[in-house]
């Protein structure tokens, strides 16, 4: 009696198994918001792009592809750039992004400009039934978050509580029944932090939507006070950098993330350029990156003693983000920059 019984859950969950296969097979991608609208549109340009710009709302709300372009061509070095940027994408997340830039093998790709995010890949718990999340969990992409949230210098629990809701997300994803119901759904109300729509595509349809000057109300943010304090520690850490004392050394995590999405934009038949945005807050990941040869190329601006316009309460839509009018300035500064690069790279190979 018992092994019929083990018999007949084993039929049951295979069956399961080859109902929810067969519904994942046969079921088209849920819609997920910005992003589906992000990939169609560079499907429409793919015999055009060849310069990429992926990254977090960093990206999205600071790269104008129509800028950048405007300047390369002033200098003689034409490109067709797109903003693939994705508010609140963690490095996973841009793993994932890249990988299905692969699959659609855009012909002239050349450069992918890249901001990485220095954070531990959280996720919200209210987000992690929704489409945005589950779409990239991936069996790479979820098993690279989990170590990347264990990896955390945070107490063992937030780690745990992580790494656990990475995990839900990779159950729903590979869940039939959860694809069935995110297509008949269509839209799943997001909690994220920016709703994403058509419209946040911007008027170029280019991935650029810029954000307004900082609000009267939000004015309690003392931008110079924050930037005069992000330049004392770089100052610091530089003193320290030439003493070789207190270096972060990077999470095997970190490496291992750095060197997947090295090799996943080489895999396009493209050169990756790291940047790094007039933020306040600093990034030792990358420096780390950069001292240790993981990143080759850098276009940093996070630096208020170089680059003070930036940091000015006029030139910020918050305390993280540029206005539309400080990054249409930005964009302009990171083509030249990479103009240079371009320039720099001819000499060298001649």
């Amino acid at each position: 009696m018992r092994a019929r019984q083990l018999v007949a859950v084993g039929v049951f969950l295979a069956a399961t198994g080859a109902n929810l296969a067969a519904i994942r097979a046969f079921v088209p991608d849920p819609y997920v918001p910005l992003v589906s609208e992000k990939f169609g549109r560079l499907e429409e340009l793919r015999d055009e792009v060849n310069v990429l710009f992926v990254g977090s709302s960093l990206v999205y709300r600071h790269l104008s592809p129509i800028i950048f372009d405007d300047e390369m061509a002033s200098r003689g070095q034409p490109t067709r750039s797109f903003n693939l940027g994705l508010p609140g994408a963690f490095n996973a997340e841009l793993l994932h992004g890249l990988r299905r830039v692969r699959d659609m093998r855009l012909p002239h790709l050349r450069y992918v400009l890249i901001e990485t995010s220095g954070s531990q890949e959280p996720i919200e718990t209210v987000n992690v039934r929704t489409p945005r999340v589950v779409y990239w969990h991936e069996s790479d992409e979820t098993r690279r978050a989990v170590r990347a949230a264990w990896s955390t210098r945070d107490d063992l629990v937030s780690g745990m509580d992580r790494a656990r809701l990475h995990v839900f997300a990779f159950l729903l994803n590979r869940s039939g029944a959860s694809r069935l119901r995110l297509a008949l759904d269509g839209i799943v109300p997001s909690p994220l932090r920016e709703t994403a729509r058509p419209a946040a595509m911007g008027p170029a349809n280019d991935g650029f939507a810029g954000l307004k000057p900082i609000e009267e109300r939000k004015r309690l943010i003392d931008v110079d006070v924050v930037a005069q304090g992000l330049e004392d520690r770089l100052r610091d850490r530089r003193r320290k950098a030439r003493r070789q004392v207190n270096r972060e050394a990077l999470t095997p995590a970190q490496i291992t993330m750095f060197v997947a999405l090295d090799a996943v934009i080489r895999e396009l038949g493209a050169e990756p350029v790291h940047i790094v945005s007039p933020i306040v807050a600093l990034r030792p990941d990358v420096e780390e990156a950069v001292a240790t040869g993981l990143v080759s190329v850098l276009i940093d601006f996070n630096d208020p003693s170089v680059y003070p316009e930036f940091y000015k309460l006029e030139s910020r839509a918050d305390g993280v983000h540029l206005n539309y009018r400080a990054a249409a300035l930005y964009s302009r500064r990171v083509a030249t920059r990479f103009a240079n690069h371009l320039g720099a790279t001819a000499k060298r190979t001649k």
